[in-house]
This record gives structure tokens, C-alpha cells and sequence, in this order.
């Protein structure tokens, strides 16, 4: 591929951390936080800037589409 990164390519949501209280518990719970504080380092610059949600709002996400 030719050119240079100009950006504007794709954004992904954040992984959301694991909070007590506010997630249903599940096997791995105790490594989840680590495990996704290295997959969000590696996300595109641009999904940096997304609004992090509570895990339930990210889960009312995967199961409808957003609003357009």
C-alpha cells in the first residue's frame, strides 16, 4: 500500500474495565481490567477520543444499533 496515514480511518469502542457493582461477574474477572487496558493501547489514535461508557451501556450498544 502506498501514502501516508492521514487519520481519519476507522474509530472502535473502548474495551469497558471490569467495575464491581456495576458488571456481572465472570470467570477472569480479576485479569479483565489488564487484559483490556493493553487491547485499548492498541486501538487506532482516534478511538482514544470516544466517550467510555459504563459496561451496561456498552452492552445496550452490541445489542442495538446506534442512532443515526
Amino acid at each position: 500500500m502506498r501514502g501516508s496515514d492521514t487519520g481519519d480511518g476507522n474509530s472502535y469502542r473502548r474495551f469497558p474495565v471490569y467495575q464491581e457493582n456495576e458488571t456481572i461477574p465472570f470467570a477472569g474477572q480479576d485479569e479483565w481490567n489488564e487484559k483490556v487496558a493493553v487491547l485499548n493501547a492498541a486501538l487506532p489514535e482516534g478511538s482514544a477520543g470516544l466517550p467510555t461508557e459504563s459496561p451496561i451501556e456498552s452492552t445496550r450498544c452490541m445489542k442495538e444499533p446506534p442512532n443515526t
